[in-house]
């Protein structure tokens, strides 16, 4: 059965993923483009995404572990210290990251 997606700005986002296994509280995130548009081909639209991951994790206070960027989607490998960011969740990471970048990409 398909997961659930959730198309806003563009985007289709999957539901948050734990990384148990692990047990060290990290946070993946696949986003996809609209109808898989390869934006991110364009080395402009990839540069805008990694400023504002980077604005992002500088104001959350995030730790980037891993990432990747390809034409038409993202993952993302995330951690943070939860006893310190108890609000901080990664549909707030999600939401600034994406919403901001593509106001950026369309402008």
């Amino acid at each position: 059965m398909p997961s659930p997606t959730n198309h806003k700005r563009g985007f289709a986002v999957k539901p948050r993923t734990h990384l148990p296994k692990y047990n060290i509280g990290a946070h993946f995130l696949t986003a996809k483009t609209f109808q898989n548009t390869p934006f991110f081909g364009d080395p402009h639209c990839a540069r805008i995404f990694c400023e504002e991951l980077e604005a992002a994790r500088q104001t959350y206070s995030f730790h980037v572990l891993a990432f990747v960027v390809m034409p038409e989607h993202i993952h993302l490998l995330l951690w943070w210290d939860t006893d310190e960011l108890p609000d901080l969740t990664i549909s707030k990471v999600a939401w600034a990251v994406k919403g901001r970048s593509a106001r950026r990409m369309v402008a």
